[in-house]
């Protein structure tokens, strides 16, 4: 393997691995929240909780890999041409401005 094929996987790996830990973690913290009834009332320990969740999010981690590819791929981009990721947060549109009604006369 070349030097500069090296030398951008390595760079290329380290924001995919914090895009998809975000992700994940994002999706782990809804899932918890809306079954943490039951799993407080099962008395599972912490291994089997750990596999449970990696069961019910296998079918949609197709969905959440190319998100995270995309932003991976935009901050190398933003951190090539000399900015931050900053540019990222600031180019995303709000959730209030993407889905506002239109105003009728």
């Amino acid at each position: 393997m070349r030097i500069l094929t090296r030398y951008v996987l390595r760079e290329f790996v380290i924001p995919l691995f914090y895009c998809l830990a975000g992700f994940v973690s994002i999706y782990v913290l809804f899932d918890l929240f809306g079954s943490f009834s039951r799993i407080v009332e099962s008395d599972l320990s912490f291994g089997e909780i750990a596999l449970y969740f990696c069961g019910y999010f296998a079918p949609y981690f197709h969905y959440i890999v190319p998100a995270a590819l995309l932003l991976a791929t935009a901050a190398i981009l933003c951190a090539a041409i000399g900015g931050t990721a900053a540019y990222l947060v600031a180019a995303t549109p709000t959730v209030t401005n993407t889905f506002a009604a239109p105003e009728l006369d």
